[in-house]
């Protein structure tokens, strides 16, 4: 057993609170815990159990705050890691927030990159997409799975579209041709999907 000698509210976050034993620093906890408990200076309390009441303070803290995230905008598991030791949790509070978000089903990678890719394709090759989706950390499997659902000729319907509107007004000469190659790379798609396309805009160029 240890002596609780004292309890400081942290400067940088007023609602939470540091906790001394025996003049020494112990943990941080949010304060409706401390409250909750009853936690007080001068009270006899096991080290232990004062660990246990910080990590449940730090999980629901965490918690709240990627709830409060994902209210906003829908995010990956990767990018809720990111976010969470950004704000300086420890990996096991970190992972234990992450599962019970996933219980709640406030994070699910699999409907993510479905969303994603249906809100993108209008715009973007599957290139573009696979790279997007990887950087926000979505793992190969549920991207490869995501990405079969965009088939070819949906591809070549948006190739066409896009193509349609870049050389409107433009001269169809070869430096536009050239131009409208490059940007339907940088868009992220195959060169195979776009070359027969150019070739019957631009049928009469010589």
């Amino acid at each position: 057993m240890a002596i609780i000698t004292q309890i400081s509210t942290q400067k940088k976050n007023k609602s939470r609170v540091n906790i001394y034993l025996d003049n020494e620093f112990a943990c941080g906890m949010q304060s409706i815990v401390v409250l909750e408990n009853r936690l007080k200076v001068g009270m006899d309390i096991d080290a232990d159990k004062l660990k246990e009441l910080s990590s449940f303070s730090d999980v629901e803290a965490a918690f709240n705050k990627a709830v409060k995230l994902v209210a906003k905008v829908l995010k990956t598991e990767t990018e809720l890691k990111r976010y969470l030791v950004e704000k300086g949790y420890s990996l096991d509070t970190i992972a234990t927030v992450i599962d019970k978000l996933k219980s709640y089903n406030y994070i699910n990678d699999s409907d993510y990159a479905k969303s994603y890719i249906n809100q993108k394709r209008i715009n973007s090759g599957k290139k573009k997409l696979y790279y997007e989706l990887k950087q926000k950390g979505i793992d190969d499997k549920i991207l490869d799975k995501a990405l079969e659902a965009v088939g070819k000729q949906d591809e070549k319907e948006v190739i066409s579209n896009l193509s349609q509107k870049y050389i409107k007004g433009k001269v169809l000469d070869v430096k536009t041709k050239k131009n409208l190659a490059s940007y339907l790379y940088s868009k992220g798609f195959e060169w195979d999907d776009y070359i027969d396309i150019i070739g019957e805009l631009f049928e009469d160029d010589e």
